[in-house]
């Protein structure tokens, strides 16, 4: 068995099946069962997932469902449902940067997984996540029928153990309860439909990716594989241009422009926006005349503002714990405050942290002259004694200085999208299509080659690491040609 990231040079798999021998009984196989039956033997498949810390988890909510299905179908036909459920695991944990603390987040994970299965492009290269090979629309209808049944199986089972085994039990109003699957294009959009009808009812608001998932259901029939369609430059332009808020056109330009994940951006401490000269302390770049912004671990990173090696005494998570009686944002100590972290490229080992590539100089100095406002607000605020964070909360006066929250960030965007008049959530219009927007701009405007581009979104390498520092000196010279 072989378990290797989207990085890795060998199976890129977060996930596998392998099959097993059982001796299930009635109870088993349907926990709410009233008696038990003798024992038989059955065969049955069994999923095991990587988790975020490189471990193997084999969840028992999905081998009891994989039992529960043998009662009734084949081992094929069990094997194919349990690997649609596999690729959703592997998606959340590669991909997603959702808590999945509320219905509206487990909303968002099953619609942009089934849109990103739908938008598989044929090309590997072009894949988000490379071993996924492209499918019918019927297969990700008959992968979108494995995933409800498997949440409907979470919430009435008793012995759930993983993050999206938990989800799916919490998740009492989950809007495909309240729906027939589709078996058709025409069914999935009436129940997509149903689903943004519910969603409006509980929180006043659509589920969050179903217009993505709308589109591609329309379009798939002639064109199998077609990419999500990226925003144009000159709607982050006014997407920008029209925000009100200096912490949130910091924030648009940051994540269109530096390419960030939004968790990265949650995670950034004042300290890791320096002036540009800073850029030769930690790497053989010279970032002069730019804002140099760098991604420290949250909580291993001993950067904390000197990068004299003398100074090097505690880590991040002691930092927060002595000086300011909180935990790292991996481990909040309010739901609100939660930020996950992806496993990405450190391009200083010593420090642990990574750093942003601007794409564009002129938006790196827009960004320049907000941070001083924003630095201007922190001081007002008072916050050297509350927290390290950059990016705060400076209109509402009860929270006034405080962490910026993903939720709070995800509502600010509909209102920018709508500002311009786009739609939220359709193509490209949410967080994560930002990021695709830097991507977007490297390869097709400054024609840069993808082991640049995948240097500059800090995707962990498929070579070896050990010569980062000049590939990352070879990236930046690259990327400044691009700007002459």
């Amino acid at each position: 068995m072989s378990f290797a990231g989207k990085d890795s040079a060998s199976v890129s798999m977060g996930f596998v099946v392998f099959v097993m021998p059982f001796e299930a009984s009635q109870e088993c196989l349907a926990p709410k069962t009233r008696g038990a039956t003798s024992p038989s033997p059955i065969v049955a498949p069994v999923l095991a997932v990587r988790t975020q810390a490189g471990g193997i988890e084999i969840p028992p909510e999905a081998v009891a469902w994989s039992l529960h299905l043998r009662r009734s179908r084949s081992l094929e036909q069990t094997r194919s449902r349990v690997r649609a459920i596999g690729r959703l695991y592997e998606y959340y944990q590669m991909e997603s940067d959702l808590d999945l603390d509320s219905s509206r987040d487990v909303d968002m994970l099953v619609s942009n997984f089934l849109a990103l299965r739908l938008e598989t492009p044929k090309d590997p290269g072009a894949r988000e996540i490379p071993h996924w090979r492209p499918v019918s629309f019927s297969t990700v209808r008959d992968e979108f029928r494995a995933i409800a049944s498997f949440a409907a199986f979470c919430r009435r089972h008793e012995t759930v153990t993983s993050q999206l085994g938990a989800a799916f039990r919490r998740d009492k109003e989950c809007s495909w309860q309240k729906a027939v699957v589709p078996s058709n294009r025409r069914d999935i959009l009436s129940h997509l439909q149903l689903r943004r009808q519910r969603m409006n009812e509980l929180l006043g608001t659509g589920p969050v990716t179903s217009p993505v998932l709308l589109d591609h259901a329309r379009k798939h029939a002639t064109a199998v594989g077609q990419h999500t369609a990226n925003l144009a430059v000159d709607e982050v332009e006014a997407l920008i241009r029209s925000e009100p808020n200096p912490a949130f056109k910091a924030m648009w330009i940051m994540l269109a422009y530096l390419g960030p994940r939004i968790s990265e951006a949650l995670h950034l401490w004042r300290c890791d926006v320096l002036p540009g000269s800073y850029s030769s302390k930690v790497s053989r770049i010279d970032m002069t005349g730019l804002p140099f912004v760098v991604f420290a671990h949250p909580s291993d990173s001993p950067y904390l503002g000197s990068f004299d090696l003398r100074s090097r005494n505690h880590d991040r998570r002691t930092e927060l714990q002595r000086r300011y009686g909180l935990n790292v944002r991996m481990e909040p100590d309010e739901p609100g405050q939660a930020s996950g972290w992806k496993g990405v490229l450190l391009a200083n080992s010593d420090w642990k942290l990574s750093w942003g590539y601007w794409t564009d100089p002129r938006k790196a100095h827009q960004f320049a002259e907000l941070w001083d406002i924003i630095a201007t607000i922190h001081d007002e605020a008072g916050l050297d004694g509350r927290h390290p964070y950059f990016f705060v909360n400076i209109r509402n006066a009860q929270y006034f200085g405080e962490p910026m929250q993903i939720g709070n960030v995800e509502t600010a965007l509909e209102r920018a999208f709508r500002r311009i008049g786009i739609e939220p959530h359709s193509p490209g219009a949410n967080l994560h299509g930002l990021r695709h927007f830097y991507a977007w701009y490297a390869r097709k405007l400054l024609k840069l080659p993808e082991d640049v581009i995948q240097m500059m979104m800090r995707h962990r390498s498929q070579k070896s690491q050990l010569d980062y520092g000049k590939r990352a000196e070879d990236a930046y010279i690259t990327l400044s040609e691009a700007f002459r």
